[in-house]
């Protein structure tokens, strides 16, 4: 198959979520389809990753986002600001020359932001898929919920009303063959809100399976959070667990450390480190392997946000036993059996504090995680799941 596959941002370095779902589907995709990537950067900077990119695409091409322009305020009268300051006329202009040129089987979206670009096309025939890696307006009302400002309250609410509003508009305007989604609650909402139920498929997210030596004996208390800090939800699920749970979990195990590994950290977070004692803020790192590696629990002390969390299924790579919030196991298949979940502050400390006291009680539910991972959940299988959809959208077109 050739395929255009146009994404909200460079997803290389993949070193968030986001980056890593869409890098990692790209990259199973590659090994036997041809890929022409268009996507809008917010820095000049991300053109160095070029060379890396063509090691999978057979084409790739950025684009530098535009922020403050007319066209941008224009924009900004048809859809949200995250939809319109991505709206790109040399993209637009690069991927129909793609499409002149090549015989395109496929365009594959990942994300409703790029929208106003689709809506631009010249489609013709060619069928479209979105990947809705979450249900976008959702999302900004749980982070309007998350967040603590109340100008940002405010502008995450109006953006999620706007951006349910632009949505209906363009899956009304633009015939779309497939939308895949990484959580079964999404699809199941997506049905009901916008229909097509025909023309939804689950494709979940994924990590890669590392080899796994976890120490069942350890007795160095590492509890780590890896997350993006920028993000409100993860910035919330920090605050919580160290105000809330952690202290009362270092009262009875004084050796033990919470260790908060991602980029940008607020002020707020940063100061953590220095008034609480055993809460290391690392900030970006080159390897977050090291960090699982070195842990002896993975904590997703999350209140809000929508999708599958990669963190989850990351830390399940690494082979390191997870405590979850049930916002944590959102829109998978994990349950009491195959995960330790804890539904409030008091269960969190509880848990964690049995956990490090006798993890051994805690291998059969840690074995079952590792087979649902394996089975359902590593980059392999979900690229099997995946190129099967998009043939199959090929095939109907040429019924």
């Amino acid at each position: 198959m050739k395929i255009i596959w146009i994404t909200i941002e460079s997803i290389y370095p993949p070193n968030t979520g986001g980056r890593i779902g869409i890098f990692r589907r790209l990259e199973q995709i590659a090994k036997n389809n041809d890929i022409y990537l268009f996507y809008t950067m917010d820095r000049e900077n991300d053109r160095i990753y070029f060379d890396d990119l063509r090691k999978y695409c057979k084409e790739v091409h950025g684009f530098i986002r535009e922020k403050r322009t007319l066209s941008t305020v224009k924009n900004l009268l048809r859809a949200p600001f995250t939809v319109a300051s991505r709206k790109n006329k040399k993209l637009i202009d690069a991927v129909n020359k793609c499409l002149s040129e090549n015989n395109i089987d496929l365009i594959n979206v990942d994300s409703p932001h790029m929208g106003m670009n689709l809506q631009e096309i010249n489609i013709y025939k060619t069928p479209v898929v979105i990947n809705q890696h979450n249900i976008e307006w959702m999302v900004y009302k749980n982070v309007s919920k998350a967040t603590h400002s109340i100008m940002k309250k405010i502008l995450y609410a109006m953006e999620s009303t706007r951006f349910k509003k632009y949505e209906e508009k363009l899956y009304r305007e633009v015939h779309v063959s497939l939308f895949t989604f990484v959580s079964k609650d999404d699809l199941d909402f997506f049905g009901e809100w916008i229909g097509n139920r025909d023309k939804l498929v689950l494709i979940p997210v994924g990590a890669n399976s590392c080899p796994v030596d976890y120490d069942w004996n350890s007795k160095t208390n590492n509890i780590i959070f890896v997350g993006k800090m920028s993000y409100a939800p993860n910035e919330e699920a920090v605050k919580y667990f160290a105000n809330t749970i952690f202290p009362t979990v270092k009262e009875k195990i004084s050796d033990c450390r919470f260790i908060v590994v991602g980029k940008d950290p607020g002020a707020e977070i940063k100061k953590m480190e220095e008034k609480m004692d055993g809460v290391i803020v690392t900030g970006e790192v080159d390897d977050v392997g090291k960090y699982y590696n070195e842990a002896d629990l993975v904590v997703i002390p999350l209140l809000h946000g929508g999708g599958v969390k990669v963190k989850l299924l990351e830390a399940m790579g690494y082979g390191v036993p997870i405590i979850s919030s049930e916002i944590g196991i959102q829109g998978t298949g994990f349950n009491d059996e195959n995960m330790i979940i804890a539904t409030n502050a008091t269960e969190f400390v509880k848990k964690v504090l049995d956990f490090l006291q006798h993890r051994q009680n805690y291998r059969n539910v840690y074995d079952n995680m590792r087979y649902t991972f394996e089975d359902a959940y590593t980059w392999e299988s979900i690229g099997k799941s995946y190129n099967t959809a998009l043939s199959r959208v090929i095939e109907k077109r040429n019924a």
